[in-house]
């Protein structure tokens, strides 16, 4: 196992929270396996666009993963929650658009 899933599981054995919110979904990749087998909810935070990936294959890898074991997953748009519903046939339950509320001064 990973020198970072063993810290990240001693952490959540350790504190034993209720959600583990992961705050970029491409981190799914690390915290779904430190929390597997725990009673955990998991919260998998995407801040960008669907097809926006860096040009990383582990990024789509990691929204798979966040969208088949994390309950709940938050994108930016309600046209970002139709396109992972789309990819990924029986996305988290908790698939929900929160806009970032960004105003600036004209």
């Amino acid at each position: 196992m990973p020198q970072v899933i063993r810290a990240i599981r001693q952490h959540l054995k350790r504190r034993r929270p209720d959600t583990l919110i992961v705050t970029d979904t491409f981190l799914s990749l690390f915290a779904t396996p430190a929390a597997f087998g725990l009673r955990v909810r998991q919260v998998a935070w995407e801040h960008f666009n669907f097809h926006f990936s860096f040009g990383m294959r582990s990024r789509q890898l990691a929204r798979g993963i966040a969208a088949h074991l994390a309950q709940d997953v938050v994108t930016l748009t309600q046209r970002d929650v139709a396109q992972w519903r789309s990819a990924f046939p029986e996305p988290a339950p908790g698939c929900r658009a929160l806009p970032t509320r960004c105003r600036f001064p004209p």
